[in-house]
């Protein structure tokens, strides 16, 4: 309550801590509430007398016995949020940074029936990290893709509205889609899970109108072809049925879509139209459909708000993934949000707003009478969405525009489809599935003869000379060169099956390049309108080689890769890389193969690519620099600051200005290395270049000096980025805690964990790992036990791994066994280290039987033996002077084990042993 004895409450730390603050802060806190949540949360709370039930003082459980039938929908959602909440908000383990987002930005998204639970799920889901996500291409996937992906160590979770798109997790903990051949081959693709929505949408719309429509003949393409055929485009032509789709990604790059929208078109003989106003983009663009076998489509270079008028009424289906402010990107890019702030944010979010709405239009005049058009974006306020949908309505709802419910069409829960459908639109929250966030609209374009479309749109669509000289250019390819390429190329193993379709679309230009082209290319005047737009014709397949023979393309190699009806022999990722370089001709192809150096940590290699850049003459950029620097501190060896040192240096000397991600780099190269001096040094100097160090900075800093043993150093840069208001995760404790564990100060690492669960940061696995560290390096089971105790079920195998080895040593040999019944228990995986930490104590106690018995049952278990369980048993071997039993164990291990270093001393330990036993013995037989 007030306190004034007015019937109305103030907003309360109870409430705070449902929004997802916590405690006041400088983005948002008590003193910084937005006019609109105070209004919700507090003017509009006026209950009246008979409304207030009971309200403790502890703000912990306020209750609503009869809520007045008026009371305004956002304060019943503050006070049902309040009712169902009885404690204090905590912070989840898997948050990387305190959940904030601007005050402006939250009243926005209440506006839009974002309640206040939903609300606080909303901000803790764009404080998580996000799961990476991979899509199969079934154009190009072999059937054994996914079967490798988990080989390689991957885990896979279907997605709900996509059969070929998959969750990933790796074992390793982080997943590179780099480097990875079915990645590089076009078999898969990285693409977010929400993106993959419009093309869905596109799909559901057609199987829908599909069944809705029983009269045509052709029921597998029925939703793709024109009931009325498209205008034609010179004098008089008629308007005869069209019998091929066209599809157009209006803002295609970098391709995610497009990639996904041809086998669409697979077996309809239709064409893709892929267009990006910026031609590095459409390079870039063109580059993914080649690698993604994708063989019928052309790219185009143009403004997407002119296609409309360019070409009307052409286009069976269209996509148009706009320009937008990306918020829902802000588990990708932590600052997605920060835009808000800004103070030409309203004038920016204005223009963003109209260049949707100018798109979505010339897609309108662009879509074939009965087409259906797809609009989407990654951002979520109203501006881009809501408006441009309503103000489209507005302009073409009269002329038949009709929005179709795309929930329904996805078949989303109803529940899940009351929520996101706010009025035309749908969108998608990150909390709703752990995604990104997303909105998409569709519309479906009335039945009416194409001509008078285009009469409507006020478009005299004719060809220029220019259009009719490229499309005059060309010449079909006749039956003899086909024969004559086909023969070569599965003499150059490159085994090409009819499925392609291309041997019959192939055309020839005055140069001798043959190109696989759409094949509408001479049939109808409305393709006509396109020729003079296009960036290439088609696919290019080969080049006259003499007089009868023929050079097979790189970009044919390229698309048809590992192909599932085609293969090229001994193709490598190195192959494919170098290819997609020299085609693309582009600073991005090389990144991508210095990338690739940089996941295997070869930082000699990376560093031989920048010179075959400027050999090249492609100017590396501060990504090339920024990759290869990073495959230096892969390795973590001695002298690989050096070297990173070098290349920032040699940036620098190119006129390049090093970023954030550039110096982090570099950071965490002297991490690696334990190098707190240049560590220090380097995120001292990044002030100097006007880049102010994030939390990745203090990070790597913070792990420098744990690792070089400087923990009260680490202490001090941890609270250097407290006091620079950046929100500190367990990951920068995690490493303090190290710090003092390795030098076995329990106390102080105690002490750090308390203080990180004061500021409301969770500890998570790292941090309780460090603190049994310590618990081990001074020797005391009984303190590790009770920090075991209070993890409770958040403790993992390594963490009763590393009680078991302490109890086990101390001689309390029935606890470790029955913490080992405790991992059973709860059914944590047991692994090799949970037999060595049970063996440990009777090892050191020279109980040899104890110990193989140990072993016996770990191989009952299914688990193998590594170099510390052989060196254990040996070494008991060795403590109960039986060396003929270590001599007998050491013997049936392979030469490579034999050589590892621990084993190989446990060995000798024995030998020594066996030595001193007869001395001592031939001693007393003297005496």
């Amino acid at each position: 309550p007030s306190g004034d004895g007015l019937p109305h409450f103030r907003t309360g730390p109870m409430v705070l801590a449902i929004l997802g603050v916590g405690a006041p802060s400088a983005r948002f806190g008590a003193g910084h509430l937005p006019g609109s949540v105070q209004s919700s949360v507090a003017h509009n709370l006026q209950l009246g007398g008979s409304g207030l039930a009971s309200a403790s003082h502890d703000e912990t459980s306020w209750r609503l016995a009869s809520p007045p039938s008026r009371l305004p929908l956002p304060s019943l959602t503050c006070l049902a949020a309040v009712a169902t909440i009885a404690e204090r908000a905590s912070v989840t383990k898997r948050l990387r940074r305190a959940p904030k987002a601007p005050g402006e930005f939250l009243a926005h998204v209440v506006g839009l029936g974002l309640g206040c639970l939903s609300l606080r799920r909303f901000l803790r889901a764009c404080a998580r990290p996000l799961r990476p996500s991979l899509r199969v291409n079934e154009t190009k996937s072999q059937k054994s893709v996914l079967q490798q992906l988990q080989s390689d160590g991957w885990r896979l979770t279907s997605v709900p509205w996509c059969s070929d798109a998959f969750f990933v997790r790796s074992q390793s903990g982080s997943v590179e889609f780099g480097g990875n051949l079915s990645h590089l081959t076009g078999e898969i693709y990285s693409q977010e899970v929400t993106s993959m929505l419009p093309v869905e949408a596109l799909r559901a719309a057609l199987a829908a109108r599909r069944k809705a429509d029983k009269s045509t003949t052709n029921r597998r393409h029925a939703a793709l072809l024109p009931r009325h055929p498209p205008a034609a485009v010179s004098g008089g032509g008629s308007e005869a049925q069209r019998p091929y789709p066209l599809v157009l990604d209006l803002c295609a790059a970098p391709g995610s879509k497009s990639t996904q929208l041809a086998p669409l078109l697979a077996g309809t003989s239709g064409w893709l139209v892929a267009n990006d106003s910026s031609p590095e983009r459409v390079r870039k663009l063109r580059l993914n459909l080649l690698r993604a076998g994708v063989s019928s489509f052309t790219t185009t270079c143009i403004d997407g708000r002119k296609f409309g008028k360019l070409t009307p009424a052409l286009f069976d289906a269209i996509l148009v993934d706009a320009p937008c402010s990306a918020e829902g990107n802000a588990r990708k890019h932590l600052t997605a949000l920060d835009h808000w702030d800004a103070p030409e944010h309203s004038k920016a979010l204005r223009a963003r707003s109209r260049l949707s709405f100018n798109l979505l239009e010339s897609a309108w005049l662009a879509l074939r009478p009965g087409g259906t058009l797809i609009y989407s974006t990654c951002t979520l306020n109203r501006f881009e969405n809501e408006d441009v949908v309503e103000q489209f309505m507005r302009r073409f709802g009269a002329q038949g525009a009709r929005v179709l419910d795309v929930g329904e069409l996805l078949r989303l829960p109803e529940a899940l489809r009351r929520e996101a459908s706010q009025g035309q639109v749908l969108r998608i929250w990150p909390h709703d599935f752990d995604t990104e966030g997303f909105t998409l609209a569709a519309f479906a374009k009335p039945d009416v003869p194409a001509s008078a479309a285009v009469a409507a749109a006020g478009v005299q669509q004719r060809p220029s000379q220019e259009q009719q000289r490229l499309s005059q250019d060309l010449a079909p390819v006749v039956d003899a060169d086909k024969l004559r390429l086909e023969a070569e190329a599965q003499f150059g193993h490159l085994h090409v099956s009819e499925q392609l379709g291309w041997w019959s679309s192939l055309v020839e230009d005055p140069q001798g390049a043959i190109w696989s082209v759409p094949p509408v290319w001479f049939q109808g005047n409305e393709w006509r309108a396109l020729v003079g737009l296009v960036e290439h014709r088609g696919v290019q397949i080969a080049k006259r080689s003499g007089e009868a023979g023929f050079e097979f393309t790189e970009e044919f190699r390229l698309l048809i890769g590992t192909r599932k009806s085609t293969s090229e022999a001994n193709i490598s990722a190195n192959n494919l890389l170098a290819i997609a370089a020299r085609l693309e001709g582009s600073v991005g192809a090389w990144n991508a193969k210095i990338d690739v150096c940089a996941t295997r940590g070869a930082g000699k290699d990376a560093e031989q690519l920048l010179r075959k850049m400027r050999s090249s003459r492609v100017s590396p950029d501060v990504v090339s620099y920024t990759t290869a620097i990073k495959a230096y501190a892969k390795k973590g060896t001695a002298g690989v600051v050096q070297a990173a040192e070098r290349l920032l240096e040699t940036a620098r000397q190119d006129g390049l200005k090093p970023d954030m991600a550039c110096f982090n780099a570099l950071l965490y190269a002297c991490a690696r290395a334990g190098d707190s001096a240049a560590a220090e040094r380097w995120i001292s100097s990044m002030s100097a270049d006007r880049v102010p160090p994030d939390l990745p900075s203090y990070n790597s800093v913070i792990q420098a000096c744990s690792k070089a043993s400087q923990p009260e150093r680490a202490e001090e840069w941890l609270e250097d980025a407290e006091s620079k208001g950046l929100h500190v995760g367990s990951q920068c404790y995690a490493s303090l805690i190290n710090a003092f564990a390795q030098e076995g100060r329990v106390e102080d690492a105690e002490r750090t964990l308390t203080l990180m669960k004061s500021r409301l940061v969770a500890p998570d696995l790292a941090c309780h790992h460090a603190i049994l560290k310590a618990c081990a390096r001074t020797e005391n089971p009984s303190r590790a036990m009770n920090w075991l105790q209070e993890m409770g079920s958040s403790a993992d195998t390594s963490c009763f791994n590393s009680v078991i080895g302490m109890q086990s040593i101390a001689g309390n040999a029935g606890v470790a066994r029955r913490l080992l019944s405790e991992i059973q228990r709860r059914g944590l995986e047991m692994n090799v280290r949970t037999y060595t930490s049970l063996a440990a104590g009777d090892e050191r106690s020279g109980n040899a039987q104890a110990v193989a018995a140990t072993f016996e049952g770990m191989e009952a278990a299914g688990i193998a033996w590594d170099n510390r369980a052989h060196a254990l048993l040996i070494s008991s071997y060795a403590n109960s002077r039986n060396r003929d039993a270590a001599v007998a164990h050491f013997n049936t291990l392979e030469p490579s084990m034999k050589s590892d270093p621990l084993v190989a001393a446990a060995f000798q330990r024995a030998s020594e042993n066996e030595s001193l036993a007869r001395e001592t013995a031939e001693e007393a037989a003297r005496k």
